[in-house]
């Protein structure tokens, strides 16, 4: 018998597997995978926009939200009016999805998800998550990202879960839970993913006869931006500062907040010239420079050794939230807000013009730094490997 591999999404942006990407690419050269998208249907296009490199592998197919819902006889008479799907999905009786999630979960041999906080509505995500824990498939956790420090005060009841990195992994193994808590490497950083992208040249290529700068846009609907009115302007100071000084900018927007954040933009001259659509994945060995407020993103920039900042103008950080304890636990070290847990491994800047005496750096520590506690290096083999033995002697 196949084995079968399955990995799950909840995000309408497949958020949960940019951590899992290289897994499922390593895990598709010998074993049958099957990503289970449980918020975006087949006609979206989401993922193969987002990975191209997994499509027209024959070894990974993907079931989307109309299979799951069994739309698929009449799709072609909705074709892709989302509205109409989605009013139809809210009115089939849950029996019919929880036997078609409990089939996948039985059907699989090795489950992996991201961290979830299970409530007492019959979700289609709880469901799931059910499933995967009922049936006798080893049901593997991940991070929904990797980030600085464990961020979530819960672990659902997984059989293993997965750290990102060794300082998660020691503040993992202080929580109480009844997880195998185990640190094989972070795949997301693994070098081999990122040479495995297509980063064909295109009419978006880089100029490289100048240096080109990233800014890696958040999401503006966050709580900790709502306050924060200047920026747009802030950015586009920032940008201006740049081009005077020769430099080539462009912006990477959020996902969330891309339509509302590209018509900011444009109302103060910042025009689609600016933008890029690619994966950071991608854009990583096309840039010279990585900026951001508080993004996670900006990780995947210095483990491509991108010379990486955090920007933090006094204009922000006196929009923080007062009473947002939680959110300054994730994104600082103090209340005072004076230390950012992103320092160790991005150079911190609360003015444009304290950028310029780093951009010439040759060996670039916060890199090592990352790459020393991260250890991304053939992590992918090393999970996969442990996870195939741990299923043999299940199996034996």
């Amino acid at each position: 018998m196949n084995r079968v591999a399955t990995f799950f999404t909840h995000s309408h942006h497949a958020v949960e597997l940019d951590w899992s990407i290289p897994l499922i690419i390593e895990f598709a050269k010998t074993t049958q995978v099957q990503i289970i998208c449980t918020n975006i249907f087949s006609f979206e296009g989401t993922l193969y926009k987002k990975f191209p490199m997994i499509k027209g592998n024959k070894n990974i197919s993907i079931i989307y939200l109309d299979e799951i819902y069994s739309l698929n006889r009449i799709k072609t008479l909705l074709f892709s009016q989302k509205l109409i799907y989605r009013i139809l999905i809210k009115v089939i009786p849950k029996m019919v999805t929880y036997k078609k999630i409990k089939k996948y979960c039985e059907n699989s041999q090795l489950i992996f998800a991201s961290n979830h906080l299970v409530t007492e509505t019959q979700s289609i995500a709880n469901l799931f998550y059910k499933c995967a824990k009922d049936s006798n498939a080893i049901f593997v956790g991940i991070p929904l990202v990797p980030w600085t420090s464990w961020y979530q005060w819960y672990l659902f009841d997984f059989d293993y879960f997965l750290s990102s990195s060794k300082s998660e992994f020691q503040e993992l193994k202080a929580l109480k839970s009844e997880s195998k808590i185990l640190f094989l490497g972070c795949p997301p950083f693994e070098d081999n993913h990122y040479s495995s992208i297509d980063t064909k040249e295109d009419s978006n290529k880089m100029n490289k006869t100048q240096k080109t700068v990233l800014f890696i846009m958040v999401n503006t609907t966050n709580p900790i931006y709502v306050k924060y009115l200047d920026i747009y302007e802030d950015i586009r100071q920032f940008v201006l500062f740049l081009e005077s000084r020769d430099y080539k900018c462009i912006i990477k927007l959020h996902p969330e907040s891309l339509l509302e954040d590209k018509i900011k933009f444009k109302n103060i001259g910042i025009s689609d010239s600016y933008f890029v659509y690619d994966s950071i994945e991608s854009i990583c060995s096309k840039v010279d420079i990585a900026i951001t407020y508080l993004s996670t993103a900006i990780l995947k920039c210095v483990a491509r050794k991108v010379i990486s900042f955090t920007y933090l103008p006094q204009s922000f950080l006196s929009s923080f939230p007062n009473n947002g304890e939680v959110y300054q636990q994730v994104y600082f070290t103090s209340k005072e807000l004076d230390v950012c847990r992103l320092e160790d491994y991005c150079y911190k800047i609360e003015t444009p013009d304290e950028i310029a005496d780093i951009f010439e750096i040759e060996n670039d520590l916060k890199a090592e730094y990352l790459l020393k506690n991260f250890q991304p290096e053939n992590s992918s083999v090393r999970i996969i490997e442990y996870f195939n033995s741990v299923v043999e002697n299940q199996e034996g």
